[in-house]
């Protein structure tokens, strides 16, 4: 055991029992620094969701307006062939 470190329930890989590899256990203090650094890599998991999620509906809505412009756009072409059809044949008569 190196010196300095105490015997704990701790066990390390292996399931080997032993000392807590800073060289002393845990106390409540640590335990709780220890969730905090969870938590910061939780929230910050969680903004980048966010942020996907953010930029997935503005794709969506992009997609929805470039589909609605094309229907659109198709619309107004077949009024004009069928216009450019009707006026051909109104000259043959």
């Amino acid at each position: 055991m190196p010196s300095g470190a105490r015997s704990c329930g701790w066990r390390g890989e292996g399931g080997a029992s032993g000392t807590f590899p800073w060289g002393r256990c845990p106390g409540s203090r640590d335990w709780e620094r220890v969730g905090d650094w969870w938590h910061l890599p939780r929230q910050h998991i969680d903004k980048v969701f966010k942020h996907k999620d953010l930029q997935q509906q503005l794709v969506d809505a992009k997609l929805q307006q470039a589909q609605e412009m094309l229907k659109e756009a198709e619309e107004r072409h077949q009024r004009e062939k069928d216009f450019v059809s009707l006026r051909a044949v109104l000259q043959w008569l």
